[in-house]
């Protein structure tokens, strides 16, 4: 069954509560995490940030039903969140989309109850989710994926390493150190 969109906000609820099916799993969430393209909030412009998280606290207060006194409180409030995440260290490198999970989680009552939108609401979904269950598992598994990686570059350069021994003990390896030294073993050196 096909739901009607009637209005504008009803569309970006929608949109946004469906995107955040992408970091469902501590595994999507990990993936989203660690991808070097996706950007940071402290890495948007400052009024394409400020825009987006104005958009953001709307379709909050538009889920939530809550109300703001009026446009300016609004602006206001907006403009001390983003103050506030970008002074916070944790806060400020979290990505759009786990902004958007944290204010849909506290709309949701995972961080528990609340009585308006306020500044302290806002910011306290966000700092919530930094502890939230599923971000800690999958920074877990990012942690685990770095030791794995290194641990795979450390037995890639064990086996460079082992590799020039045996080639120096057996005289196809001279070391030199000038940059222009094309490295060619004494078989290749006979050959031409």
């Amino acid at each position: 069954m096909e739901q009607q969109i009637t209005t504008k906000e009803q569309a970006q609820a929608l949109q946004t509560i469906q995107g955040c099916n992408d970091i469902e799993t501590p595994e999507q969430l990990a993936n989203v995490i660690s991808d070097h393209r996706v950007q940071r909030y402290c890495e948007l412009p400052g009024t394409d940030r400020a825009q987006w998280l104005l958009g953001q606290i709307q379709l909050l207060i538009y889920i939530t039903q809550k109300k703001v006194e009026n446009e300016a409180d609004l602006a206001i409030m907006t403009a001390m969140v983003d103050r506030a995440v970008m002074a916070d260290p944790r806060m400020k490198w979290l990505t759009p989309i786990e902004i958007t999970d944290a204010l849909l989680k506290g709309a949701t009552r995972e961080f528990g109850d609340f009585y308006g939108i306020t500044y302290t609401t806002v910011t306290g979904f966000i700092r919530s989710y930094l502890d939230h269950q599923k971000r800690l598992e999958a920074k877990a598994l990012i942690l685990k994926r770095r030791i794995k990686e290194e641990h795979r570059d450390r037995e890639a350069l064990k086996l460079l390493h082992d590799e020039i021994e045996r080639m120096k003990a057996s005289g196809d390896f001279v070391p030199t150190w000038g940059p222009e030294y094309i490295f060619k073993t004494k078989r290749q050196k006979t050959k031409a």
